[in-house]
């Protein structure tokens, strides 16, 4: 688990959750520093249905890659 930000201070992982591009990883959550943070972010965007909160037929990822591993 890496934490990114940009030249100018942004924080990527917190860009994406609030875009409802990416969700928490509840796993890795306690080894993260930035918890709180990315938590609120995706309860943001958890809150205003964006992007894969959004989307009736998304699959977490995880859940996909066990799916696909007992074919």
């Amino acid at each position: 688990m890496a934490k990114v930000r940009l030249r100018d201070g942004t924080f990527v992982q917190q860009v994406l959750l609030q875009e409802g591009l990416a969700k928490v990883y509840r796993l890795y959550l306690n080894k993260c520093p930035s918890r709180n943070l990315v938590q609120q972010a995706e309860t943001q965007a958890q809150q205003q249905r964006i992007g894969v909160w959004g989307d009736t037929k998304f699959t977490n990822p995880w859940e996909y890659r066990s799916f696909s591993q007992r074919k």
